[in-house]
């Protein structure tokens, strides 16, 4: 899905719905501006991290059903 505006409270509007939708939409990026395009790399890894925690966890589940 791509959002675009040119106003950055829309956009930060629906950032923040995507956000509380963490279950269905579990990646987003929130460009902009160069206060959020600086950000991007660190939120992509913080997000990769998550993703990561989620699979151990899930994994983890399976192994211990076995």
């Amino acid at each position: 899905m791509l959002v675009v505006s040119n106003n950055n409270s829309a956009i930060d509007n629906v950032a923040e719905k995507l956000d509380g939708l963490e279950k269905m939409f579990n990646f987003s990026i929130r460009l902009g501006n160069k206060c959020y395009t600086s950000k991007l790399v660190d939120n992509i890894q913080e997000k990769m991290k998550e993703d990561l925690e989620r699979l151990k966890e899930k994994t983890k589940k399976v192994v211990g059903e076995k």
